[in-house]
């Protein structure tokens, strides 16, 4: 069985929009104090954790009952690449140009990619701001294969479970003490730090296709109501407990129960998948590396200030942005890729020619 687009799952699209407003509300919150005690500082990595553990889920969910040769595996790495590089690269090379112009006086840079790190951002051996987390998830889709090829000799959910709760558990335990003995400054090797997040969604995938059919709307409703209660400085300020959110226990066992509890409940697909949070979640991923464009520029030539009405112009104007992006450049290019691979890599021999007498 070759790869194939998969039914939606119109809630995690909702969930991935929630995962990007968070860091666009963490971001604005870091530098206009709007909220600051609650969505300050290590907020918008909760939204990043969510990103990565959605993205270990969806790369089971696509890669379910399909055989781990390598056609398959180059075909996967190829679709995953079509839809994050594209943009990514858009980006880094628009950080740049941008870098090196002004108006009325003001420097049009954003992000820090200049004449010393362009090179090592295109290679994914650096990442300022949010393009850190590109090569890491590039670098676990390197990695992911393994896991689709042991999980298909196994052919035993529950004992991949088993292996995989094992290597999350001495991953975590190790992450820090392995990348202080690396000593390298490699943006994808950072998969040894963070790298981790992405098999709690792999864990929620798999607990979704054990766990016999039920509906959890009540804990799907519950860990909701949780989430907010685990933003990082949220958690400091009121528990006065300093919160790391790449090891945290708490955020470790919700985030993985709020996946499987999202594609398990009717009122979060009413919720989170209604067409407003789609289209958001369709977009997310331009949200993600293009908000800091619309944040700056409206720091250097409008009054930026701490109130819901500035939060609210720059929701509409990172949406339309995104939106742009992802019509003009994300969304054609992913398109353009994948039926490239098609012609070259599924092309049919020619039928032999019958001669007609």
């Amino acid at each position: 069985m070759a790869l194939e687009k998969r039914a939606l799952l119109p809630a995690l699209d909702g969930l991935r929009a929630m995962a990007a407003m968070i860091v666009l509300l963490s971001h604005y919150s870091n530098e206009t104090a709007f909220l600051r005690f609650y969505a300050g500082i290590g907020a918008g990595q909760l939204g990043v954790i969510l990103f990565f553990a959605l993205s270990g889920f969806l790369m089971c969910y696509v890669t379910e009952g399909v055989e781990p040769s390598w056609k398959n595996i180059l075909n996967f790495w190829q679709r995953r690449l079509a839809r994050v590089l594209p943009l990514f690269i858009f980006v880094v090379l628009a950080s740049y140009f941008l870098g090196k112009q002004t108006l009325a006086g003001e420097s049009l840079k954003v992000l820090d990619v200049n004449d010393g790190n362009l090179l090592r951002h295109l290679f994914l051996m650096d990442g300022v701001s949010v393009l850190w987390t590109i090569p890491v998830e590039i670098c676990f889709y390197v990695v992911y294969p393994a896991i689709w090829y042991l999980r298909a000799r196994l052919k035993n959910d529950t004992l991949m479970v088993i292996c995989l709760l094992v290597a999350f558990l001495v991953w975590n335990a190790v992450r820090e003490p392995v990348w202080a003995m690396l000593g390298v400054n490699l943006k994808f090797l950072e998969i040894v730090l963070n790298g981790h997040i992405f098999l709690l969604g792999i864990l929620a995938y798999l607990a979704f296709r054990l766990v016999r059919p039920m509906k959890l709307n009540y804990l799907w409703l519950a860990l909701m109501a949780m989430l907010p209660l685990v933003f990082p400085h949220f958690a400091e300020e009121v528990y006065g407990r300093a919160v790391d959110p790449w090891a945290d226990p708490v955020i470790f066992l919700l985030t993985p129960m709020l996946l499987f509890a999202t594609v398990r409940s009717n009122w979060a697909e009413y919720v989170l998948g209604n067409p407003v949070l789609r289209y958001l979640g369709n977009i997310s991923y331009s949200i993600y590396l293009t908000h800091w464009f619309v944040l700056r520029y409206m720091q250097r030539f409008y009054e930026l200030t701490k109130s819901p009405v500035n939060l609210a112009i720059l929701l509409v104007l990172v949406v339309a942005l995104a939106s742009v992006t992802y019509f003009l450049i994300e969304k054609p290019s992913r398109k353009y890729l994948n039926q490239a691979w098609g012609r070259v890599f599924d092309r049919k021999p020619p039928k032999d020619k019958i001669a007609v007498r």
